[in-house]
């Protein structure tokens, strides 16, 4: 039988685990606040196309969410390759936001907590051939980002790529649709 407690706390941990706010968690899965909310405190179990939803964004099996002790102590992923280009569009989008996902916490680590609240948690990337496009929400820390951060974020990219001459540029907006991350 399934422990609804145990499988909000995973939900909790793994939410947490990319700095996310119960509302962007919702707007990313399609439902409210409140429902990411309950299932957080064990008060009901999200839609099995949720569920599947919330696997393939934290890069974890949906039995890990409903099962595990704890599923933050699931290695999300090991350092990623670069997509392949002869991959299909939307894996190498998913592979994109997962590498982004990484660099952003190995990003948090290295950076104050006031620091990557203000500048780079709010941002999204894609990854492709060597070049990670950085969206920022406005032009401003766009601009910020590419004059204080740019060197970190390669830094960063190139650890967990393996790759050398990685490209960063910052833009404004987020990224295309097909390419969310």
């Amino acid at each position: 039988m399934l422990d609804n407690q145990r499988v909000g706390r995973n939900i909790l941990s793994l939410r947490r685990g990319r700095a996310w706010t119960q509302v962007e968690l919702a707007g990313r899965v399609g439902v409210s606040h409140q429902a990411v909310s309950k299932w957080e405190q064990g008060e009901c179990l999200p839609d099995l196309d949720v569920l599947l939803q919330l696997s393939r964004m934290f890069d974890t099996s949906m039995e890990s969410i409903l099962l595990d002790e704890e599923a933050a102590a699931i290695p999300v992923a090991a350092p990623l390759a670069a997509p392949a280009p002869s991959r299909p569009a939307d894996q190498r989008a998913e592979q994109s936001s997962s590498l982004w996902a990484q660099a952003l916490e190995a990003l948090r680590r290295r950076v104050s907590g006031l620091s990557f609240d203000t500048w780079l948690k709010g941002t999204s990337a894609t990854y492709d051939d060597g070049v990670c496009l950085v969206y920022s929400p406005n032009a401003f820390s766009a601009e910020w980002l590419r004059h204080r951060y740019t060197p970190l974020i390669i830094e960063v990219l190139e650890a967990l790529t393996g790759e050398r001459g990685i490209e960063v540029r910052c833009l404004v907006g987020p990224p295309p649709k097909e390419r969310i991350v």
